[in-house]
């Protein structure tokens, strides 16, 4: 550190004063070009694209929500649960008109199927339990969801007829 200080006072007294005025003003643009495209613009495209995400968040939180809502507002008469197709007929069914495709599907005793998936929207997801309770009187047991990295959902459910 001495030897630069020992090495730069000289060359900037050697300077006149029209010189010290554009080396500092060559200084000032370039630190401000430094912080505009170092600094500033970088956190702006951040802070666009975290505004972005969340649009997304809360577009997909207010589907979610409005498929719970019409879920927990759903109810079936028992009358209607004993007729019509078996489980896995209805359930398959219902998920073909929903545009649901499922990995796996399984039967686990006469009264639950269990059905998975890799890659669900949720919106349509929680839209499709809601219509198999309502037009079938299929209920989930058991979900577990988790979020992939694209937005979507892998999920695995376990389902019943009139909330066994």
């Amino acid at each position: 550190m001495r030897y630069a200080r020992d090495w730069m006072v000289p060359v900037w007294d050697a300077r006149n004063r029209r010189e010290k005025l554009l080396l500092l003003a060559v200084a000032i643009i370039l630190a401000t070009m430094l912080g505009w495209y170092g600094v500033a613009a970088p956190l702006r495209r951040m802070a666009l694209a975290a505004e972005a995400h969340h649009a997304n968040a809360a577009r997909q939180l207010a589907q979610v929500e409005a498929a719970v809502k019409e879920i927990a507002t759903q109810s079936v008469a028992q009358d209607d649960v004993a007729d019509g197709p078996g489980l896995g007929d209805a359930v398959s069914r219902s998920a073909t008109g929903a545009g649901l495709k499922f990995d796996a599907q399984r039967a686990e005793n006469a009264s639950e199927f269990t059905v998975s998936a890799q890659a669900v929207e949720p919106a349509i997801l929680f839209g499709w339990i809601g219509k198999l309770r309502q037009d079938h009187g299929i209920v989930v047991t058991n979900l577990t969801v988790t979020r992939n990295q694209d937005g979507g959902l892998k999920m695995e459910a376990r389902l019943a007829r009139g909330g066994q």
